[in-house]
């Protein structure tokens, strides 16, 4: 559920974020000010799991032993990074390299996204996903909480998809951006919108049950492109607990479809209703997707939240403007300030 926002990469420069909603089970003060967090310190995967409640300061933010270039984390915790000059890294109760069959190992990668059991990596290079399977914390069987690799990482879309697992030409062009959800997971290019997995609340865009579609029950196996956006151009993609959002490559649009999507069951795409994201503002840049609530970020800095708000987790207004980045967790929400907003 939480993306990457800039907070985990390698400059020192403090970032200053406001609170909202609940880290752990701890409700926080609402607008909750933290100051001169390190970027380098992986805030995001930390707000992401298992964050200090009660007074976060930057020395709950140790500094990782690589330069970072993108990062995630699941909501139980696990973390998931790109180092700057190639390679991945993980942490469970450490920090460890990231050994998988099949996953170029030094190869500089654009994306990381993390889900219950799944994780992915976006190339650098070209554009290709890379997915693998990772152990919940209870079926860790070594110190670190290192992953095991299943029969190893495939490329499942981009240039490097192998053999005919696709005849779709749309499955093997470059792809932007990725996002895992707790059980699905969400890809754009400049051509489509896929989604695969768990589909029981309509989260890949595919009625649980449905037949045909790649669908199987409840599940998409492999990736899928959403035929209902009517060929409308996708740049930003957010995947929620069973809830998903794209956003238009204009910024003009956003999408969302699943079970926090539209009060219920929605697995058909439908635009977030003006009383939500208002139609007339700056352009969308960002999505963050949590539990069961959503954010949006403008190009002016302001943000619109939506959903569950029963912690306070949708309930900033529109942030007040000089927001630059947003994280979404379980029940929480993270607006990350540019410097010249921090008060």
């Amino acid at each position: 559920m939480d993306d990457d926002t800039g907070l985990g990469r390698s400059d020192d420069s403090p970032a200053e974020c406001l609170l909202f909603g609940a880290f752990a089970d701890d409700a926080c003060a609402r607008g909750k000010r933290v100051v001169a967090i390190p970027r380098a310190s992986l805030a995001p995967l930390l707000f992401g799991g298992a964050l200090p409640p009660s007074s976060p300061s930057p020395s709950c933010f140790p500094r990782p032993p690589f330069a970072v270039a993108a990062s995630s984390c699941s909501v139980d915790g696990f973390a998931l990074a790109a180092a700057a000059d190639g390679g991945l890294w993980q942490r469970g109760a450490a920090w460890s390299r990231v050994e998988v069959a099949g996953l170029p190992q030094d190869e500089r990668y654009a994306s990381v996204a993390v889900g219950d059991s799944v994780c992915l990596a976006l190339s650098a290079a070209d554009g290709s996903v890379f997915q693998w399977r990772r152990r919940r914390r209870g079926e860790e069987d070594d110190e670190e909480g290192g992953d095991d690799d299943d029969g190893g990482a495939t490329c499942v879309l981009g240039p490097r998809l192998a053999g005919d697992d696709s005849p779709l030409q749309q499955h093997r062009l470059p792809v932007t951006a990725i996002a895992a959800g707790r059980r699905h997971q969400l890809a754009v290019s400049r051509a489509a919108a896929f989604a695969w997995g768990d589909t029981s609340r309509g989260q890949c865009a595919v009625a649980p049950g449905a037949s045909g579609h790649g669908a199987a029950g409840s599940s998409v196996p492999r990736p899928r492109a959403i035929e209902a956006l009517g060929g409308v151009a996708c740049a930003l993609c957010a995947a929620g607990d069973a809830h998903s959002l794209l956003g238009s490559a204009d910024g003009a649009a956003v999408y969302a479809f699943g079970g926090a999507a539209h009060g219920g069951r929605a697995a058909v795409p439908a635009l977030v209703p003006e009383s939500d994201l208002p139609a007339d503002g700056a352009p969308v840049v960002a999505l963050a997707a949590g539990g069961k609530h959503s954010v949006a970020l403008r190009a002016d800095g302001r943000v619109h939240g939506w959903g569950d708000a029963s912690w306070g987790q949708a309930a900033f207004g529109d942030g007040g403007g000089g927001v630059r980045s947003v994280i979404a967790g379980w029940r929480h929400t993270v607006l990350v300030l540019h410097q010249s907003a921090a008060r």
